[in-house]
């Protein structure tokens, strides 16, 4: 993970970034670059590396030998789709690849990337700024424009509350800097609807790029229309998991369509594992042999989580050990963290983890936080990265995010600090599955067709309610989050399936079976016989960090310094 930040100006220049947070987010290097424009253009370039890619680490900003600049904070893996070795994104640098596209004009270049990325970059050559966020919006970007002034940062800091914004995760902007007054100019992505954008900056709409997994997504008749009244999920099980699992597993294209899901997030998950340096945080500058956990995951020990920790054990190897996450939070000093929901669930998966991957050493670690420790980093530090965003909702995820991304615990009631480099989360599968309670909600009031217009709109606007302030706070730590449910392919499969294949919200089927049921087979395929039933359990109730009773729109009084 990469820290990014830009400041163009015609008066002084005028730092707002804290380049403490910027340094955060990638600890192997840092350097700034000052240089003068055309048009009485000054400007200052700051990024920050967190190695993920290539045999050695490349400092930012990456500067070409006719004056254009290049600030990349991404992963791209469109290299591992043509080969299963993997070898060529291992061994080359992806952000040079970039600039070499850019430099030589080829802007629509990102319509064949894949993986999640936010970049800045100055053509010297036609005094243009180009900026943006992926076609998900996986990663961190924030803007403050003026006519004087031009502000791009993957965090904001203090001093910029109320003032900078997130980016929209729906296409390439540009700025030409020779004009007297700035305008901004969208290349949008095909599959976007302009008219559903929504930004406090003005701009003008102008070609189309059409991505090359996602833009071919644009047929969707699905959402105008009903199962047939003989759809297996119009049904009534009284039978339990056991049951109803294999059932549908031996109906044809329910199981063509898991086992398509199951190659795809395969793919995913073995893209973001194996794409780093072999040595963990702590070994990186020791050039030694190491066999310390790389690789850790965000692990409430419920569905999302256990499918990715079970196909990631695939791809490390078995001598490391991998670190799972689980966070628990006191309401009070009598608050016992083992009685904590997440926790229990927690513990009840690794032991089937354990049967199931018995080589594998599991590093569990127990990650408590009392509410003192819980309001001091909220109030001293959360707070900075968890803006622009402001909600009750955003308190809680983000501050619940960032204390498990720490990695800080116990290990069977030793003192440990994961030294991963990598995080694995599961964002994604609540909004593109049905997940959610408000889901169910939806589908009890507007039925098929009010529910399939939810989860249209989740996944098309996840970009801007989570996954930006989730880059963040998981990004402070130094390592780099991963999120295998958001792989485009598997995005682009998931986005083709009609309503009643993702899900089945019948009120009269229990909780566990008929949320996220295609998910839910296939975890059973893959052997999870517990994790595969467990009832969606949303993280900040599972870890007790929120109440709920409180509301999750209404802005959060925590967050207001």
């Amino acid at each position: 993970m990469c820290g990014i930040f830009c400041n163009i100006s015609r008066d002084n220049i005028q730092t707002t970034c804290n380049h403490e947070l910027l340094k955060n987010r990638g600890p192997d290097a840092f350097n700034v670059t000052e240089i003068s424009l055309d048009g009485d253009w000054k400007a200052s370039f700051a990024g920050s590396t967190l190695w993920t890619q290539g045999l050695n680490i490349k400092s930012q900003p990456l500067a070409h030998s006719n004056g254009s600049i290049l600030l990349w904070n991404g992963d791209k893996y469109s290299d591992l789709h043509a080969s299963s070795n993997c070898t060529r994104s291992i061994n080359e640098n992806d952000s040079e690849d970039v600039l070499y596209h850019l430099v030589n004009g080829n802007i629509s270049y990102f319509e064949q990337i894949t993986g999640p990325y936010a970049f800045i970059f100055y053509n010297s050559k036609k005094n243009e700024l180009w900026f943006g966020r992926d076609v998900l919006g996986r990663h961190s970007l924030l803007w403050l424009i003026s006519q004087k002034s031009i502000i791009l940062s993957s965090v904001a800091e203090h001093k910029s509350l109320n003032v900078l914004t997130e980016v929209p995760s729906c296409g390439l902007f540009k700025i030409l800097l020779t004009t007297c007054d700035i305008s901004i100019e969208l290349f949008p992505w095909s599959h976007m609807i302009p008219k559903e954008i929504t930004s406090d900056v003005s701009f003008s709409v102008k070609d189309l790029l059409y991505h090359n997994i996602l833009g071919r997504c644009t047929d969707y008749h699905w959402t105008i229309m009903k199962p047939s009244d003989d759809e297996p999920t119009l049904l009534n099980f009284d039978e339990g998991p056991e049951v109803v699992f294999p059932h549908f597993l031996e109906i044809p294209y329910y199981l063509i369509t898991v086992n398509k899901l199951k190659d795809l997030l395969f793919k995913s998950v073995q893209r973001r594992v194996i794409t780093k340096p072999d040595f963990c945080k702590n070994c990186l500058l020791k050039n030694v042999d190491c066999k310390h956990a790389k690789i850790g995951i965000l692990f409430s020990g419920g569905l999302d989580s256990a499918i990715l920790a079970l196909i990631t054990d695939n791809f490390v190897p078995e001598e490391e050990p991998i670190d799972l996450f689980n966070v628990s939070f006191a309401r009070d000093s009598k608050q016992k963290f083992d009685n904590v929901p997440d926790r229990k669930t927690g513990k009840r998966t690794l032991e089937e983890l354990k049967l199931l991957c018995p080589k594998r050493c599991w590093n569990f670690v127990e990650i408590n936080i009392s509410q003192e420790e819980l309001k001091h980093e909220r109030h001293n530090h959360i707070v900075y990265l968890i803006y622009p965003l402001s909600s009750v909702l955003d308190d809680s995820l983000g501050c619940a995010v960032w204390f498990a991304a720490r990695g800080k615990g116990l290990v069977n009631e030793q003192p440990y600090t994961s030294p991963a480099r990598v995080v694995l989360l599961g964002m994604g599968a609540d909004e593109m599955f049905g997940g959610y309670s408000r889901h169910r909600a939806t589908f009890r009031n507007n039925g098929w067709k009010g529910l399939t217009h939810d989860l249209y709109n989740d996944l098309r606007h996840i970009g801007e309610r989570n996954l930006g302030r989730d880059n963040r706070v998981v990004s402070d730590h130094g390592r780099v989050p991963r999120m295998p449910y958001l792989d485009e392919e598997f995005v682009a499969l998931v986005d083709s399936l009609p309503t009643w294949f993702r899900c089945c919200l019948n009120p009269k089927i229990a909780r566990g079976i008929g949320d996220k049921l295609v998910l839910r087979l296939l975890a059973w395929k893959l052997g999870l016989r517990s994790a595969a039933s467990l009832p969606k359990k949303a993280l900040q109730f599972g870890s007790h960090i929120a109440n709920p009773k409180d509301k999750g729109h209404v802005t959060s009084k925590n967050l207001m310094t």
